[in-house]
C-alpha cells in the first residue's frame, strides 16, 4: 500500500490507501504521530485520508469555517456524491463537524460520523447520518458534562441522538498506546453498524 501519499495540489494525506474498505476522512491536530498511529490501528484495508486542524497555526476565529470549505471542495472533487465518513479530534473534530453540515448543506450523504474530544451546542440539531462521540475517560475537558450525559432524558436534546463512548486517556494521548487499541475499535464498531 502507499503510505503518506500526497495528492498533487492537495492536502489531503492517505494512507492504506490501497484498501478496500470505505475511506475515513480524519481531521487531526498533529499529523505526524496522531495519523501514523491512527492508520497502523485500523490497518492496511482501511483507507484513511488526513487533513490537518491547523492547530497553532492558524487563527483559530476564522480558519475552522475556511478549512472545512477547503476540505470539503477536495472531497467533492474526489467523489461528488458521497457518501462520507468523517471524523476529526480536538479542534480537528470542530472543522470535521463543520465539514459535516456544509455537505449536508448541498445534499451529500455523511453515514457516519466519527467526533473525540469535541462538543458544541448545535450538535444538539445533528446530522443525518450516525454520530458517535467519544470522549476521554481521564479528559480535564468534561465535555459529557455540557450535554447532562448519563443523566435521565439527555439524549431528547439531540435530534437524533449520538452514540457516546468514554475511551481510555486523556486528552493528549489517545493515539498512543495502550488507548489507541480500544479507540480505534470502537470506530471500527461504528462502521459495521
Amino acid at each position: 500500500s502507499r503510505v503518506g501519499e500526497r495528492y498533487p495540489d492537495s492536502l489531503l494525506l492517505g494512507q492504506n490507501t490501497n484498501g478496500l474498505k470505505q475511506p475515513l476522512f480524519w481531521c487531526f491536530n498533529a499529523l505526524d504521530t496522531e495519523l501514523s498511529s491512527l492508520a497502523l490501528y485500523l490497518g492496511p484495508l482501511q483507507p484513511l485520508f488526513a487533513l490537518y486542524s491547523g492547530a497553532g497555526v492558524l487563527n483559530k476565529s476564522i480558519s475552522t469555517d475556511r478549512l472545512a470549505e477547503h476540505y470539503v471542495n477536495e472531497l467533492l472533487a474526489g467523489n461528488p456524491v458521497g457518501p462520507f465518513r468523517i471524523g476529526g479530534n480536538c479542534r480537528g473534530a470542530a472543522v470535521a463537524w463543520r465539514m459535516v453540515k456544509l455537505l449536508e448543506d448541498h445534499g451529500i450523504a455523511v453515514e457516519k460520523v466519527c467526533l473525540l474530544e469535541y462538543f458544541s451546542p448545535e450538535m444538539f440539531n445533528g446530522t443525518k447520518g450516525k454520530m458517535l462521540l467519544l470522549f476521554g475517560e481521564q479528559s480535564p475537558l468534561h465535555f459529557p458534562e455540557q450535554f447532562n450525559w448519563r443523566q435521565p432524558g439527555w439524549e431528547k436534546n439531540f435530534t437524533p441522538p449520538p452514540e457516546v463512548y468514554l475511551t481510555p486517556g486523556s486528552h493528549s494521548d489517545f493515539f498512543r498506546s495502550p488507548n489507541i487499541e480500544p479507540l480505534t475499535k470502537k470506530i471500527e464498531e461504528q462502521r459495521k453498524e
